[in-house]
């Protein structure tokens, strides 16, 4: 009897520690940028023109994530960059593994240039949004995605 109260509790926890599915994240995502209004307060004070421009448009530029079956990912709208690479699970997050050289620019791609990836993406509970944040520069980041 004990045996058994341990084997179903060892099947429960093993469960839970993989609390979404391949299936719940695969497909299309639309994502956009929140900025904190700090971090939009001190963009001025930044000083690189491109910094501060990149803040002005950051909130209405569009992300699009696509999570495929076959355990890899496209992200787009990282200005001329788009991404290539893998995904897992872990837990409540999906991983997004990148090599550093599966980046393209207008057509071509581009060998070692260095990106900010890996990144986390949070699944919500419901699996119908994933959240990125990001607080290692002067700013925090947070990109929200929905189905699109």
């Amino acid at each position: 009897m004990r045996l058994a109260s341990l084997c179903a509790f060892l099947l429960l926890a093993a469960i839970g520690c993989n609390t979404h599915s391949d299936d719940e994240v695969v497909g299309k995502w639309v994502g956009k940028m929140k900025l904190s209004k700090d971090d939009i307060e001190r963009a001025p004070q930044l000083g690189a023109l491109a910094e501060a421009e990149y803040i002005k448009n950051a909130e209405s530029t569009e992300y699009i994530f696509v999570v495929k079956d076959d355990g890899t990912y496209t992200l787009e709208g990282l200005g001329e960059f788009v991404v290539t690479d893998t995904w897992v699970i872990k837990g409540d997050e999906i991983v997004l593994a990148s090599s550093g050289t599966n980046l393209s620019m207008s057509g071509g791609t581009r060998r070692g240039i260095p990106n900010q990836i890996p990144m986390r993406l949070k699944i919500s509970k419901d699996a119908k949004s994933l959240t990125w944040s990001d607080s290692r520069g002067e700013m925090t980041s947070i990109v929200t995605f929905v189905r699109g």
